[in-house]
């Protein structure tokens, strides 16, 4: 048994790469998951992960094993656990009821066809062509000269500073980039790991493109980004938060991705489900936060170009640095942001960004998925900026909670809508809901220094309240 506990610890690994990711996977603690990985290295007689800035990495033994791995861990797992959330896995025809195209389908990327691009300068020449490409140079040799500072390698590169990155992606957003420079640039960034400056860079590349267009009047009081794995299979429970926290009378801007597949609109369809308005501009969405207080803006609806660049996905299957962007873009400058991160060394850099951002009210939640929604059961850390500082924040876990119901009478969308209006009871749905809305409610500046613990009472007045809400 002992050694089956080792080999799930050891897919778990394999799959997060990280310690502390592990152990709340597995439901063991961090310092028992370190003694797991200390007995694996001696069995193995390999180091199997090696700290990087992204995280861990395997080495190439423990990569060489990762299939075997996976299949005997999966097995053992069904074996041991046979009941282990087998009714909350969506059936075929539950993943069916959630498709829906997105109501702006995929836009080509744009880019520019430079015909004349050192690709390859010598070591002797670099130097010199670097130092006489300037701020008057071509937006292709502008570039060239980004890429030819990233990416040489180890002891021949460095990161890019926030004002150049903000220009490297300026070139980008416009169109003016060639395809090869594009997958060049974010290839080689991903794969050293994005810097804080550079993020940063990017995301004002972002927000200057779409500033221009965007509709002065209203600022939300709540930033709250989506941006959502395809592969992602379960119900959209930090909806309803949202909606707990606009019925309370606060200002609410959800944007978000679904991928470009045929569940690309299941966002849409979730906010259509909650009479929640999917605008597909900016200006719609300032329109009607005007007289209302929540909307949700598709990707698309804020930068086509972003949207054509995070489909590029399909074509390395593998995460961009233009994956990070979307999240702290904040287009219609909210007083407050809450968002998502699954990876350890993602919400201390989202933190970073955040302050070189100036932006003074953010919450980084320390997720098991990119996007702002807690698990009740486990303790969340809250990466937190409070009026410019620093606040680290712990939403405190409670394994008492049950596990979710089985669903025999509804589907996975019907269940979902039912446990709001009240038709169906689901404990561990109804704590998903006001844990999240706790988390958001002291992301709001007039908020910020309320406990969590009294956070989470009023969280659950308002989910209490909320049928009487609604029938105003």
């Amino acid at each position: 048994m002992q050694k089956t506990r080792l080999l799930i610890a050891f897919d778990s690994l394999l799959r997060v790469g990280s310690v502390t990711q592990a152990a709340e996977d597995v439901g063991i603690q961090t310092s028992a998951m370190s003694r797991v990985l200390s007995e694996l290295r001696k069995i193995y007689d390999d180091e199997l992960f090696i700290r990087t800035g992204q995280g861990m990495r395997p080495t190439p033994l423990a990569e060489s094993l990762r299939l075997r791995v996976r299949a005997l861990a999966h097995e053992a797992s069904e074996l041991l656990f046979p009941t282990s959330d087998r009714n909350q896995t969506p059936s075929a025809a539950e993943e069916n009821e959630w498709q829906h195209p997105t109501v702006l389908p995929m836009p080509p990327l744009a880019s520019s066809r430079e015909p004349k691009l050192d690709v390859s300068p010598t070591p002797e020449t670099l130097s010199r062509k670097i130092s006489e490409i300037d701020h008057r140079a071509s937006p292709a040799k502008r570039l060239a000269k980004y890429i030819a500072v990233a990416c040489p390698g180890p002891g021949k590169s460095r990161p890019l500073t926030q004002r150049e990155a903000k220009d490297c992606f300026d070139i980008i957003l416009n169109g003016l980039a060639h395809e090869i420079q594009i997958g060049a640039l974010l290839m080689t960034i991903q794969h050293r790991g994005i810097t804080a400056p550079e993020l940063a860079g990017f995301i004002e590349a972002v927000r200057k493109s779409i500033i221009t267009n965007t509709p002065s009047g209203i600022q939300p009081d709540l930033d709250w980004p989506a941006y959502i794995s395809a592969n992602w299979r379960h119900a959209p429970w930090f909806i309803h938060s949202a909606r707990l926290l606009a019925e309370a009378g606060h200002k609410i801007l959800l944007h978000g991705y679904f991928g470009n597949g045929p569940h690309s609109g299941k966002l849409e369809l979730a906010m259509n489900d909650c009479a929640i308005p999917v605008c597909t501009t900016l200006e719609n969405a300032s329109q009607v936060l005007n007289t209302s207080n929540i909307a949700y803006a598709p990707l698309g609806a804020i930068s086509p170009q972003m949207q054509g660049l995070l489909d590029l996905y399909h074509l390395v299957e593998t995460r961009l640095p233009v994956h990070y962007v979307s999240h702290l873009v904040n287009p219609l400058n909210a007083k407050s942001i809450i968002l998502g991160a699954a990876q350890l060394s993602k919400r201390d850099l989202y933190r970073d960004v955040a302050h070189l951002l100036k932006y003074q009210n953010a919450t980084i939640v320390g997720s098991v998925r990119d996007f702002a929604q807690i698990a009740p059961q486990k303790t969340t850390p809250l990466y937190r900026i409070c009026n410019g500082q620093s606040l680290d924040t712990i939403a405190p876990g409670n394994r008492m909670i049950a596990d979710a119901p089985p669903r025999h009478i509804f589907t996975q969308r019907e269940h979902w809508q039912a446990v709001w209006t009240g038709s169906a009871t689901d404990e561990m749905a109804e704590n998903i809901i006001t844990y999240t809305t706790a988390a958001a409610l002291i992301s709001l500046p007039q908020h910020s220094d309320v406990p969590f613990e009294t956070a989470l009472s009023h969280a659950q007045i308002l989910w209490r309240d909320r049928n009487r809400a609604m029938s105003k």
